[in-house]
């Protein structure tokens, strides 16, 4: 039974428009029955463990005993008690919550969040043989909002009773933005009473009788948005909905089939990742006209760093990169040039109402390749406008480096602080130091900054690029280098002398793409239990150095960010000088996907390399990058600058895989493996490797390996 609605909930912030259990072992999955796309939700909801929810402009929330809602990068506190309690079962569109939203209550609770920032809760109690008489209470408190690594600020919270609900007015959210943050409670059953026991909260008591033999369904919902009258208006529109949950899980499964291209595989691992890896992009997206975050930007996390990071910025964009509008892709590295300094800095973190967030180190910047993700946009897309829009914030910050971090121009880049390349108290010896991966960046950079710059007609400017790349990629070989060794080792800056140590940050040239033939002997060394080896690869240090600790921070531990470097590094510098080392990049690229089913798929910020633990206390962390790298390896799509297809997948254990709908070039394509051995798993494609461009088959090879477009 459904009642009417009566009474409206509405968080008023600034907002603006932005464009199953996982498996211990890899289940095969039936040929027969192909892929997770009858429905995306079902593939990888099902789990008691996780009680994320969003998908909005800015709201993402946490439903569990402590319960979290998030506007962007500010934590709004308890302002909505029904999303606390013990989860019964997740799904990227809705939470399940046991019992109704109080002590002792029956039925089950369903929470999701619409496109327009509404929380909705939908309170089922399941039909009896009597007659019953429930009481309950739904109550918030925006008292203790505040701003990621800020204050509470309790005295600038007001609240206004409503005759259907009440409104909250929160004034220390972004106040050099916004006006503040407004909050109006709704539900479907207009309250026995409410009340406010301080400025900034709410109460509202209700009561119903339920008849015997009936299914009874409160709704409540509660809004945000920065014009009230908006606010309320998609309120009401979700209180009046038949059902706002099923249209919510709609606006979910039109996000995985329209948003993103389609992949598929006979490996659950794969497919799981696939659809995790977009829910957690889209939940952690913000922005979008809100002061520094200009165009919406996925933030590092969500449970916690809100923020947008210049050093991890990149890796999400190498992802976002792929959705199949392009926008979604640009605007992510798009807006880091809106919020540079003056003199071409990225800031290291940036919020909404702030690009100044307090930090630990002095400079407030740190090394990004995110020229180089900039660049892999246009290789894909083959987009001018935003690398117009982009090239001359993205010089000046590499013209600070220049000017800055090797004022002497030999090539290699000085870190004053070890958080400046991310690996805040990795034995790497004191800083400052001239670092082997911050030079890999910078290279990478260069050749990004040599490309933008041709196709925009700066031929000279476009020799200097690649004339610097030239020398740090030299400097790397020739200062950084141990041939004794086999490794690239960090150099000592001034007269003190270097601290040779084996981190995973020298394997970064092969990720920036200026190691060469003659340190490929230095990836077997991720293969030496001695070394890099591990069952939850890749720890972060040696493991036969004195200090290596599977526990200890950077020490030991296995962190999804620089494994993602080692893995590009490693498989790239395979299929281009060495394709002997293809299955060795398979089998790496397996083993270090595996560590996020332990047991369940989550992003933790570092593993135990040894155990697989996850170390941190948070998950649903972004600091890596996942699709990229299974669009490049799993499937083998190469991105070129003249448009023409390459497809070099690795040779992974994997029966059949469908890669659809990828928008390249102006083109559509979709990439297709089935092994010719084994059952079609799509009969109306060929068997082998296949290329359908704008749906005609116009590549395809009977077994697996390279193929490319005349």
């Amino acid at each position: 039974m459904r009642l009417p609605a009566a009474l409206l909930v509405t968080i008023l912030l600034s907002s603006a428009p932005a464009a199953l259990t996982a498996p211990q072992e890899n289940r095969r999955m039936d040929a027969k029955d192909p892929g997770p796309w009858t429905d995306p939700l079902k593939a990888i909801g099902g789990r008691s463990d996780k009680g994320a929810a969003g998908q909005g402009r800015q709201i993402a929330i946490y439903c569990r005993e402590n319960p979290e809602v998030h506007f962007a990068t500010h934590e709004l506190g308890p302002v909505f008690s029904p999303i606390q309690g013990k989860v019964s079962a997740w799904y990227p569109d809705h939470v399940e919550l046991e019992g109704g939203p109080g002590p002792g209550l029956p039925g089950t609770r369903r929470i999701g969040v619409t496109q327009d920032d509404v929380v909705v809760m939908a309170w089922t109690v399941p039909a009896a043989s009597e007659e019953r008489r429930l009481s309950w209470t739904i109550h918030g408190d925006a008292r203790s909002s505040q701003a990621w690594r800020g204050e509470a600020q309790p005295d600038r919270k007001s609240t206004e009773l409503l005759e259907t609900g009440a409104l909250i007015h929160d004034a220390a959210v972004y106040p050099e933005i916004t006006s503040g943050l407004f909050e109006v409670f709704g539900a479907s059953l207009e309250p026995a009473s409410q009340s406010s026991s301080a400025p900034g909260s709410y109460r509202c008591d209700y009561e119903a009788t339920l008849p015997a033999g009936e299914e009874w369904t409160f709704v409540a919902a509660i809004a945000f948005d920065p014009d009230r009258e908006k606010a309320e208006t998609r309120l009401k529109e979700a209180l009046d909905s038949e059902d706002p949950l099923g249209q919510i899980a709609e606006q979910w499964r039109s996000f995985y089939s329209k948003s993103i291209p389609r992949f598929q595989s006979s490996d659950e691992k794969w497919n799981r990742l696939w659809l995790f890896r977009w829910f957690l992009l889209r939940l952690s997206t913000a922005g979008g006209d809100l002061g520094f975050f200009r165009y919406p930007v996925v933030m590092e996390g969500r449970d916690a760093y809100q923020t947008y990071c210049c050093f991890s910025a990149p890796f999400m964009a190498l992802d976002l990169n792929w959705a199949t509008d392009p926008r979604v892709g640009a605007g992510h590295w798009e807006n880091m040039a809106h919020c540079s300094y003056d003199d071409g800095r990225f800031p290291w973190y940036s919020a909404p109402n702030t690009n100044r967030v307090p930090l630990h180190h002095a400079s407030a910047t740190g090394a990004s390749f995110l020229q180089h993700a900039a660049w892999q946009h246009y290789l894909i897309h083959g987009d001018l406008g935003p690398i117009r829009e982009v090239y001359p914030a993205f010089r000046k910050n590499l013209q600070w480096w220049l000017k800055e971090r090797d004022p002497q121009g030999t090539g290699l880049f000085r870190i004053d602080h070890l958080l400046e390349t991310g690996m805040d108290d990795l034995d790497r010896g004191e800083a400052p130091i001239l670092a082997v991966d911050a030079t890999s960046y910078l290279h990478a950079n260069f050749l990004a900054l040599s490309g933008m710059a041709r196709v925009l007609g700066h031929e000279s400017e476009a020799a200097t690029w690649e004339m610097l790349a030239d020398r740090s990629r030299d400097a790397l070989a020739e200062q950084c280098w141990d041939e004794d060794a086999q490794f690239y080792f960090d150099l000592a800056a001034g007269d003190r002398s270097p601290q040779k140590v084996r981190t995973i940050a020298g394997f970064y040239p092969f990720f920036g793409g200026a190691a060469g033939k003659e340190q490929l002997p230095m990836l077997d060394q991720l293969f030496d239990p001695k070394r890099f080896a591990a069952p939850y690869p890749i720890p972060a240090l040696s493991r036969d150095e004195p200090g290596f600790d599977p526990v200890s921070f950077w020490m030991g531990p296995n962190w999804p960010a620089a494994t993602c470097h080692v893995l590009q590094g490693f498989a790239q510098t395979a299929k281009t000088l060495d394709r002997g080392r293809l299955p060795k990049a398979a089998e790496l690229l397996e083993r270090c996907v595996s560590v996020f089913f332990t047991p369940e798929i989550d992003f933790y910020e570092r593993y135990q390399p040894l155990t697989g633990r996850g170390l941190s206390q948070f998950r649903d962390y972004m600091h890596s990058w996942w699709i990229d790298l299974i669009v490049r390896h799993v499937v083998g799509l190469t991105p070129r600058e003249d448009g023409r297809l390459d497809i070099d997948p690795l040779p992974l254990s994997i029966d059949w895989f469908a890669l659809d709908g990828v928008h390249y070039h102006g083109r559509i394509i979709d990439i297709t493996w089935q092994r010719p051995d084994q059952p079609k798993a799509f009969e109306d494609r060929p068997s082998g490797l296949s290329v359908r461009v704008d749906g005609e088959v116009l590549l395809q090879r009977e077994g697996l390996g390279r193929l490319t477009e005349e």
